[in-house]
């Protein structure tokens, strides 16, 4: 009896779905299209809220509690808020440093890397800007990222994992091909933002941004900088804000009344009907249209 009891329990463990946490839905996506329905996926933020600071709830802490695996964005986008939670949970799997913890930061060459760190800068990161998934190109490296520690904590899954991983990057670069013809006839050439988390998007697209609604990360614009981008508008002649999901409109708002602006709300990760990150860059690219 005893060993039939050990039997059933090595049994269940041996089936037993891998529990992934992650912090954004991007994020959750990407596993999804490796795993199937072979894993748990656990979010901690939603996609409509600003990346950089979430309210760490209990109920975040009982997710990663049961994690074997936590996969971050990385380059400092969490750090108002996801240590306190991992610290809170005592799981050792998903320490750093440990096979359970994986930050995708790492795996890109981050840009805007800040020579000096002062707060005269506003809230800049150290490692470099960490927006990084909205370029089209980083899908791939990211994809492989995870799949690779996957297979490893995964092993009975691994070659369904491959098979996934490989079908979901081949079908997501003919998409970076309709990507790439519809930005290059674009008329928005020169664009305005609320805050710099566009900046890969625009680099590989060769679109200018000629200036931010925040004068420095974080710091929210004064009267007379504002007065300063209605100039700066109609003088350069753009015709494109791109405002993200989070930060108020009323500034926006303020500078197409004055200059007839198109404002543009542009998602920076997945919410609502924007399931996908195909759909991501569709809503992106629409908005360039």
């Amino acid at each position: 009896m005893k060993k039939l009891l050990i039997l059933a329990i090595l049994s269940s463990l041996a089936f037993a779905k891998l529990n992934v946490v992650v912090t954004y839905p991007y994020i959750a996506d990407l596993v999804d299209n490796i795993t199937g329905d072979k894993v748990n996926i656990k979010v901690l933020a939603t996609g409509d809220r600003d990346p950089h600071h979430i309210v760490p709830k209990p109920s975040l802490i009982l997710k990663l509690l049961k994690a074997d695996i936590l996969i971050s964005n990385g380059a400092s986008l969490e750090t108002a808020w996801l240590e306190p939670l991992v610290t809170n949970a005592g799981n050792s799997k998903i320490n750093k440093n440990s096979n359970g913890f994986l930050d995708l930061s790492q795996n890109i060459k981050l840009i805007e890397k800040p020579v000096n760190i002062t707060r005269a800068n506003g809230d800049v990161h150290a490692e470099g800007n960490p927006h990084f998934v909205l370029d089209p190109y980083n899908i791939k490296p990211l994809t492989l990222a995870i799949l690779a520690r996957l297979k490893t904590l995964d092993p009975k899954n691994s070659d369904l994992f491959v098979d996934n991983a490989t079908s979901f990057i081949s079908s997501f670069e003919k998409k970076i091909k309709v990507y790439e013809s519809k930005m290059s006839k674009t008329k928005y050439k020169s664009i305005i933002q609320y805050h710099p988390s566009f900046n890969y998007f625009l680099k590989r697209f060769g679109i200018k941004n000629v200036a931010n609604i925040e004068p420095l990360p974080g710091v929210t614009p004064s009267s007379k900088y504002i007065l300063k981008l209605i100039s700066i508008i109609k003088e350069k002649n753009i015709k494109l804000i791109l405002q993200d999901v989070y930060h108020k409109k009323d500034t926006a708002e303020f500078l197409s009344k004055k200059t007839g602006i198109k404002i543009a709300s542009t998602p920076h990760d997945l919410y609502g009907n924007i399931t996908s990150i195909e759909k991501l860059f569709d809503t992106i690219v629409r908005n360039f249209e």
